[in-house]
């Protein structure tokens, strides 16, 4: 889901032929995610036939034609809806909560709650679950002594930055009221 939120993003900034959408969404997601083009042009096919997306076609003085892609109201809409609609799931999946904390600003005070409270209890159990892992359990594996201190780093860091939101969470949502169910 978060690809899909990625791309409407872009879009919802300005319309974009496919390889500058692709070159946008490396540059503003690298930190949370990768995309690739093969993962681009289904996204964008399967907007258009829902209606979220306009495709026009574009000429270019000498260079093949291209296609320009740019968000309808719809889009805007599901943009925005599917960005402060969360599921189970979302806990587990550090790209899609890097993914949605990117777009704070946009999500509701409720739904700030809930992606902060369910990463927070997924990484506390996560913590629990690695510190009573034994050494030697596994050479090769996270259950060695540095494996298990780099992942209770990493814990303590992502737990030091839902702290830092968690501050925030009653700050006004900057998204459009129309675009809410």
């Amino acid at each position: 889901m978060y690809y899909e939120i990625c791309t409407l993003s872009c879009l919802m900034e300005k319309p974009m032929h496919g390889y500058e959408l692709g070159k946008t969404l490396k540059r503003n997601f690298s930190a949370c995610t990768r995309i690739s083009n093969n993962t681009i042009y289904p996204i964008l096919k399967k907007f258009q036939k829902s209606g979220y997306i306009m495709k026009r076609e574009e000429q270019q003085e000498g260079k093949p034609d291209r296609f320009v892609y740019e968000i309808t109201e719809a889009g805007k809409r599901s943009f925005i809806q599917t960005l402060n609609t969360i599921t189970d799931t979302l806990a587990f999946d550090r790209e899609e909560f890097f993914i949605r904390v990117s777009f704070f600003h946009l999500l509701t005070p409720d739904i700030r709650r809930k992606v902060l409270e369910g990463r927070l209890a997924f990484i506390q159990e996560a913590m629990l679950t690695t510190r009573t892992l034994q050494d030697g359990e596994s050479l090769y594996g996270h259950r060695s002594a540095e494996g298990r201190e780099f992942l209770l780093e990493l814990y303590r860091l992502e737990m030091e930055t839902i702290a830092k939101f968690q501050c925030r969470i009653d700050e006004p949502c900057l998204a459009p009221k129309e675009y809410f169910f």
